[in-house]
């Protein structure tokens, strides 16, 4: 964040499973380490700690935000239960979706750039337009792509 009042916001630290860790001049040191490294002239700084917060942020297990339709668990499952025979993509029919009811989840430490991608991508679902993200991307960010990976191994 650019400098107010002469103060410059730095962070943020990344630990897993860690719900109620305190902020710490370890995790301090590291941020103001950072910040020196893409900004050179805070070198010159007297840094002073002015405050520290610490937060929670959602993620999934592969660190990708959930972006899209909600799917209907069990008619989801009742359409695509051949899924780990290996039909192709051609043969399937369209994720039975929970009408108007979109995800935007788990954008972890990346949500003020995965956000806007996001809401546009919604948006262009929403509406009917072109979507903005291409097919290569489009499955990685899909909501249902937990359930395809659980049909695929037949995990429950």
């Amino acid at each position: 964040m650019p400098p107010r009042d002469g103060i410059a916001c730095v962070g943020a630290t990344f630990e897993r499973e860690e719900l109620e860790r305190p902020t710490s001049p370890r995790d301090d040191a590291i941020n103001l380490g950072h910040a020196q490294r893409l900004l050179p002239a805070l070198r010159e700084a007297i840094p002073a700690r002015a405050g520290a917060w610490a937060g929670l942020r959602c993620s999934v297990n592969d660190h990708c935000p959930v972006v899209g339709p909600a799917v209907a668990e069990a008619s989801f499952r009742t359409a695509f239960e051949r899924l780990a025979h290996g039909p192709t993509a051609a043969r399937w029919p369209v994720a039975p979706a929970m009408p108007g009811l979109f995800l935007s989840l788990a954008h972890g430490s990346r949500g003020t750039s995965t956000a806007l991608l996001a809401a546009e991508l919604i948006a262009d679902m929403a509406s009917g337009s072109p979507r903005c993200v291409g097919n290569g991307l489009l499955p990685a960010l899909l909501p249902q792509r937990f359930l395809v990976r659980s049909l695929r191994t037949g995990r429950a």
